[in-house]
């Protein structure tokens, strides 16, 4: 994020995403490259039960275990 970019880190309520994957080990790490501009955006982190993305799209943290955008994902490749 640029240096106006800020992430508040707390107890996190059990509906969080990441909340069901306390405990879990990760895998297996992939960089996220976005391809338009050739810039690493995020993560992809595959866990024992399932995987989650951690990217700064547009100065936004996103956290995700689902498909982004066909626009964002095709950008992704």
């Amino acid at each position: 994020m640029d240096e106006y970019g800020q992430v508040t880190v707390g107890p996190a309520p059990e509906e969080f995403l990441m909340s069901q994957f306390l405990g879990q080990s990760i895998r297996a790490v992939h960089r996220i490259v976005d391809h338009r501009i050739e810039t690493e955006i995020g993560l992809r982190l595959e866990l024992d039960h399932g995987e989650v993305r951690i990217l700064n799209l547009g100065n936004e943290l996103v956290i995700t275990d689902t498909a982004l955008p066909q626009a964002v994902e095709a950008t992704l490749r």
